[in-house]
């Protein structure tokens, strides 16, 4: 994958999951919490957040050594995520489109 993305001039960035563990990690807070895989939403006040898209969320605003999250890019484009968040619940709520695998 790597020689096929440089051959189209594409860099490819891997994170260090084990440091990020951003299915543990809790941005508001600071803090890690292990969770099981039947846990599927994040809790944040009366916003339920999607375990995998707030995952992705976190590893889309990693620090640039790869190894860590920022909190501060995570709190700049919160509010944005959570629009999009909603929208896309709705989206798929409402469609034919069923995703077992992320509780949806």
């Amino acid at each position: 994958m790597d020689t096929k993305l440089q051959a189209d001039g594409i860099h490819l960035k891997k994170i260090d999951t084990w440091s990020v563990k951003a299915s543990q990690y809790h941005h508001m807070d600071d803090t890690y919490q292990k969770k099981t895989l039947s846990d599927r939403w994040n809790i944040f006040g009366k916003r339920h957040i999607q375990r995998d898209l707030y995952s992705a969320f976190l590893i889309q605003n990693t620090n640039n050594d790869l190894t860590s999250i920022d909190r501060n890019l995570c709190n700049a484009s919160w509010s944005r995520f959570c629009d999009d968040h909603e929208t896309e619940m709705i989206r798929l709520s409402t469609s034919m489109i069923r995703i077992a695998s992320m509780g949806v």
